[in-house]
């Protein structure tokens, strides 16, 4: 009988720990949703934000920024938009570390049950993304066939829309704002 109330309490006391586990898993994903990141070129004439997941959700250019080859213009939005995203990474990995530390004194499946393999050792890594597309040209690897990206319009919406805070052409060369935020 000992053994059995024993066994209870035990019981119990595992399934209390794993509903705190859970409630602090909930409270961290709450948090990782507000997670954003704004990175800025040095002369203030880009900005970025992206969210956790590294995904630009705001672009705002001001300042002569007209005056950027397109080619310019394009290497210094993504920089900035790598910049913001890493930091976005920096955040959540900050944010998922205490998580990730006790997950790693957990005892393994392979540790209570004599024969099962340690699955976290046979999870192949995950490399990681590349950053550039020289590292693509360069490495003779080809497109997955079959791949491509689209973007399908949303029927009876207007397409997305710049918008100028300031006017565009301003006689006195006042700065414009320009953001990708929200429609026509």
């Amino acid at each position: 009988m000992r053994d059995r109330r024993a066994a209870k309490g035990e019981l119990a006391g595992m399934l209390d720990d794993f509903q705190r586990r859970m409630r602090a898993v909930g409270a961290v994903a709450q948090q990782r949703a507000q997670i954003t990141a704004t990175a800025t070129t040095t002369d203030e004439t880009i900005t970025v934000t992206v969210n956790a997941d590294g995904q630009v959700i705001d672009t705002r250019f001001s300042g002569d920024f007209r005056a950027m080859t397109p080619e310019q213009l394009g290497a210094a939005v993504t920089a900035v938009a790598q910049a913001a995203a890493a930091d976005a990474a920096r955040q959540l990995q900050n944010l998922l570390a205490p998580i990730a530390d006790e997950r790693a004194r957990q005892p393994k499946l392979s540790d209570l049950v004599a024969g099962m393999p340690d699955l976290q050792a046979a999870t192949p890594p995950i490399p990681p993304a590349r950053m550039t597309l020289a590292d693509n040209e360069t490495d003779g690897s080809e497109p997955v066939a079959g791949a491509r990206s689209e973007v399908a319009a949303v029927p009876d919406e207007a397409p997305p829309q710049w918008h100028f805070d300031a006017a565009e052409e301003a006689a006195d060369g006042a700065e414009s704002e320009v953001s990708d935020r929200g429609w026509g």
